[in-house]
């Protein structure tokens, strides 16, 4: 007879409650929005213009499934490609989280030949 194993689950940390910042932007319901950039301050505003990029220009990051739509490359050639040189690298965000830079990208794809047609 096989007896069943018994694994104790790990025991994830308690969240820690934090004060809202009054500075981080707010839903109505009063929960922070931490996609939009914080509203810059005095010592902020030699440095805000070199932080931040603004929307709709050729340095927004890319992540695998806007490479892949903008391409017309599947996951594994544009891994394949990174992995030989053949394509921009891959910068790493974050845990889990990876992007490229979309200047690049375009410019890979502007250095490939033309399709005869």
């Amino acid at each position: 007879m096989r007896r069943s194993r018994q694994f104790d689950a790990p025991q994830r940390p308690a969240v820690e409650a934090r004060a809202v910042d009054d500075t981080m932007p707010q839903s109505p319901s009063g929960l922070e929005i931490r996609g939009l950039p914080r509203p810059a301050t005095r010592g902020d505003a030699r440095t805000a213009e070199t932080q931040t990029f603004p929307r709709g220009t050729d340095e927004e990051l890319w992540n695998i499934r806007t490479v892949v739509q903008k391409t017309g490359l599947s996951r594994a050639t544009i891994y394949r490609y990174v992995r030989r040189n053949l394509f921009p690298p891959r910068r790493r965000l974050g845990p889990g989280r990876i992007a490229w830079l979309a200047s690049e990208v375009l410019a890979w794809m502007h250095s490939r030949p033309r399709p005869n047609t």
